[in-house]
């Protein structure tokens, strides 16, 4: 409700969240890397993370296997090439 003690606590709470945010990817001490790196997670879409898992939870487990290997492959630094074959 408009003006009700949970709405002025969330907007304090708001605010904190902002600062802690702030002050960590404007701090140095924190690689350059990681400070982006949340910058990116932060300004990401929410949602997109449980939806791609209900999606791969419906592919048949030898794809998602697949799938795991490819992200697994990604994350350890390799290039990856997807070819649309039609």
């Amino acid at each position: 409700m408009p003006n009700s003690l949970g709405e002025k606590l969330g907007k304090r709470y708001e605010a904190k969240i902002d600062w802690i945010y702030t002050d960590f990817i404007t701090n140095p001490n924190f690689p350059k890397e990681v400070r982006e790196g949340c910058r990116k997670e932060w300004n990401s879409d929410v949602f997109a993370v449980p939806a791609i898992a209900e999606k791969i939870a419906l592919l048949q487990p030898e794809f998602r296997e697949l799938l795991e290997s490819v992200i697994d492959a990604k994350l350890n630094g390799e290039e990856i090439l997807i070819q649309d074959i039609k």
